[in-house]
């Protein structure tokens, strides 16, 4: 596979931990029942043992309820209804305690709801300390002063569709890759020493290689793009971005992740190289071009990590696609689980696709690579993960992201 873009992901601990927990919970069922069966005869013990299956059986359904609630509250962290998810959540604990991931979850969607104090109580909980300290210490994340909207350009790199832009921090300008395949925003271990910036905790991150990696976490006290000022911005630390292979040529120092960018309302501008971010309230129409017009509205999902998927389908198959500004400008990368249900090999990919859809938006006669990320979306109505879209894909178009309404309008 040729070199390519790395993307960066926070490691999904708790995923792990679950998968574990349950099969432990399984296995030791199965002991105590085989035990039961063995040691007991049923006869003998009759009244006991009614007593012992009806107990069982409320466990199991109070389990079956417990896990309805989260795959509930799962759904609704997918479509960034996060005050719903707590709800839910909450009564999936009431059921089953035992369940170590729901405690992340409802940091997760505490966060998501700006409400640091709930988050840090629950982080504590899942035995996450360093990161609860973490919030104690930097106080309310993402302050941002009054605005309506700030237009940026893209600055000049070998590829026209790479969408980097300047910044300030600490009266120092420093170039940031807009990453909507990141989850949390990036800075260059020499920049946070040019500006004083010390590391915290270590976190654990995933590349799309499935190469593992470390960032220390820090918060940028203060980052401004053009008028728009934010205070209290978490990131990680991560060593020498900008001399990353894929990076040769860029120079950036940063990266606005998914954390950041899903703050605003987000036009991504083509054909005019520019980025808009602006308040949730404000449209796609108030912000695009006079005579532009909508070709297509697709709804759009953020996984736990708040990563952005579009769902697509192919010779009538679903699947959610990964999309990444941050992909240089190749179209699209497909994932195993793509190319086993569609019984391509390596070679067949050299053969363009005759069709693959986003909502209403056929696009017809792509080409891909494989990507070895591999990440399964089991709480999403079971769809398989597809691949990557890259930012070439589609840049003919305006592309605004509606963080309200979770959707993603076309423009022409």
């Amino acid at each position: 596979m040729n070199p390519r873009k790395k993307h960066y992901f926070l490691s999904n601990r708790s995923a792990e931990k679950l998968t574990i927990g349950l099969y432990l919970f399984k296995f030791f069922r199965e002991i105590i029942a085989f035990s039961l069966s063995a040691t007991f005869p049923v006869f003998s013990f009759c009244p006991d043992f009614c007593t012992i299956q009806a107990k069982s059986t409320s466990a199991i359904t109070e389990q079956k309820r417990a896990k309805d609630y989260k795959d509930k509250a799962l759904h609704a962290i997918y479509n960034n209804r996060n005050a719903i998810a707590i709800r839910y959540l909450k009564k999936s604990l009431s059921l089953f305690a035992e369940d170590p991931q729901i405690s992340e979850l409802l940091a997760l969607a505490y966060l998501r709801e700006d409400k640091v104090k709930e988050a840090v109580l629950w982080l504590d909980r899942s035995k996450q300390g360093d990161v609860a300290s973490f919030y104690r210490e930097i106080g309310p994340p993402f302050q941002v002063a009054a605005f309506k909207s700030v237009r940026l350009a893209f600055v000049d790199s070998p590829y026209p569709f790479y969408p980097l832009v300047e910044v300030n921090i600490k009266g120092r300008s420093f170039l940031f890759l807009v990453d909507t395949g990141s989850s949390t925003s990036l800075v260059d271990k020499q920049l946070a020493q040019e500006i004083g910036m010390k590391g915290r905790s270590p976190l654990k991150l995933v590349l799309s290689s499935g190469n593992k990696t470390e960032g220390l976490l820090c918060a940028i006290e203060s980052i401004s793009l053009g008028p728009l000022f934010v205070k209290n911005v978490p990131a990680l630390i991560v060593g020498q971005l900008h001399q990353k292979p894929y990076a040769r040529g860029y120079n950036f120092q940063g990266v606005l992740g998914m954390d950041f960018l899903s703050r605003f309302n987000l036009l991504i501008d083509y054909p005019n190289r520019v980025i808009n971010l602006l308040k949730k309230n404000i449209a796609g129409e108030d912000v695009v071009a006079t005579g532009s017009k909508i070709v297509a509205e697709i709804p759009f999902f953020l996984n736990p990590q708040g990563l952005i998927f579009l769902k697509g389908k192919c010779r009538l198959k679903e699947f959610l696609f990964l999309f990444d500004t941050g992909s240089r400008d190749y179209p699209m990368e497909f994932s195993k689980e793509f190319v086993r249900a569609l019984k391509l090999t390596r070679g067949s990919l050299d053969d363009p696709l005759s069709c693959v859809t986003l909502d209403s938006l056929q696009i017809k006669g792509l080409r891909g690579d494989f990507t070895p990320l591999s990440l399964e979306m089991p709480t999403l109505e079971k769809i398989p993960f597809g691949g990557i879209i890259g930012n070439s894909l589609l840049h003919r178009y305006k592309l605004f992201f509606d963080f309200q309404r979770m959707v993603l309008r076309l423009f022409l």
